[in-house]
């Protein structure tokens, strides 16, 4: 049987805040506990007007498992403006998995690989 692949796109409009910023490499949590439990992998982050996008893998991956794609924005300064994370897409027929962001004319982009789910 040849993987099933499809890839979810995520549109939010234009996100203007004013706010100071933060230093590159300074840490902070985005979700301490998602849906996913513990199982938080792959980052991809985006920013645009004044706000980043960050996206992620929750859940498992392996035999069994089921990954879904969250996403939160946060503001220059660094809080957290969806604190319970925004489901890129509602499919329940596969596991998600590598998000990538991008900001463009005022949208920020999500895209993802999926693939079916693992028995």
């Amino acid at each position: 049987m040849k993987p099933l692949a499809f890839v979810s796109v995520l549109l939010l409009a234009r996100c203007v805040f004013a706010a100071d910023s933060i230093n590159v490499g300074e840490e902070f949590v985005v979700m301490p506990i998602g849906p996913g439990g513990n199982v938080q992998a792959t980052p991809s982050v985006a920013f645009g007007s004044k706000t980043y996008l960050v996206a992620w893998r929750e859940g498992w991956l392996g035999k069994g498992g089921d990954a879904r794609i969250y996403a939160a924005r946060v503001s220059g300064d660094g809080k957290v403006l969806d604190p319970n994370g925004i489901a890129v897409t509602a499919a329940k027929v596969a596991s998600q998995e590598r998000p990538r962001v991008a900001f463009g004319g005022g949208v920020f982009l999500v895209v993802l690989a999926g693939f079916p789910q693992r028995p």
